[in-house]
């Protein structure tokens, strides 16, 4: 019971001593000398605080509400705005860190997924999901030639387009009646396979993220190569009356160029699957394929 007395009697607070001082001077009426006492003041210090509460006789003086404080804004780390950037494109987490390799940043997969937790940044769609999406159906007329800057992992092809250019193989095209559409027309067609075996990717059914690369359907003349369906439904079902024609003129158009550039020889190597018959391990046995080679 004592010590909930001595509590009121003797604030210790700092702020209560000032209360009790100001309010024994102001309310109570007391002297300068005993509203100091009653706060642990000397008068000249509690002149002081006499002073200091004109100027703000308010509830606020003992007890002022807290400013919020302005957070400092923490300086941009290039390495998350990049990842942020290349994710904004479309970039799988594996894609941007092979990107961020070749730029000499370098990050790992978990931290590029962290980078992702903190910004809220969702799981992107199956791939699948994103190739049916109506903004990569193959479209000449959707093609952007407006002068931009992008990275392509086919780069190489645009090294055959002079040499396309030459051989004028939309000509060749227009001779032959080669068919096609208003939205894939037969050269866009034709370079769509051509670039595909021209990159190392033997069959169109092998065509799964290729679509979305920029560079390969600039190549190609459209917005996005064809889905793999289409090419290979035109690499299959287009009528065999157009093959002869379109293999002379090209032939022909191709031995040009060679005699342009410099003559030279070339050969054509045909690998088939060697069944398990006997007859057949014989003739394409080491040296029955000597022989031929010598003949």
């Amino acid at each position: 019971m004592n010590q909930r007395l001595d509590f009121f009697d003797l604030p210790r607070c700092r702020k209560m001593q000032q209360y009790e001082a100001l309010r024994a001077y102001h309310y109570e009426q007391c002297s300068v000398e005993e509203a100091a006492a009653r706060g642990g003041y000397t008068p000249g210090s509690f002149r002081n605080l006499l002073t200091r509460f004109k100027k703000q006789p308010k509830f606020e003086f003992f007890w002022p509400h807290p400013t919020p404080s302005t957070p400092t804004p923490k300086p941009e780390n290039p390495r998350v705005a990049r990842i942020l950037e290349l994710r904004r494109q479309g970039g799988t987490i594996t894609e941007i860190q092979t990107i961020l390799n070749e730029e000499g940043i370098g990050a790992s997969v978990g931290y590029i997924q962290n980078i992702f937790t903190q910004e809220g940044i969702r799981r992107l769609p199956p791939r699948r999901t994103r190739l049916q999406s109506p903004r990569t159906i193959a479209d000449r007329r959707q093609l952007d030639l407006s002068p931009r800057t992008f990275r392509t992992d086919f780069a190489g092809l645009f090294l055959f387009a002079f040499d396309l250019v030459r051989m004028n193989v939309d000509e060749i095209l227009d001779e032959v009646q080669m068919p096609g559409t208003r939205m894939i027309p037969a050269l866009s067609g034709v370079l769509s396979l051509l670039a595909l075996k021209l990159s190392g990717i033997g069959r169109p059914s092998q065509v799964m993220a290729e679509p979305l690369d920029q560079g390969l359907a600039l190549f190609t003349g459209l917005n996005v190569i064809p889905k793999k369906s289409t090419l290979t439904e035109y690499s299959i079902e287009v009528d065999p009356a157009f093959a002869a024609p379109l293999m002379h003129r090209w032939y022909h158009a191709a031995t040009n160029i060679a005699e342009i550039i410099g003559g030279g020889q070339s050969i054509d190597l045909d690998f088939h699957t060697m069944g398990i018959k006997p007859y057949l391990r014989s003739i394409l046995s080491p040296s029955a394929a000597a022989d031929n080679v010598e003949s």
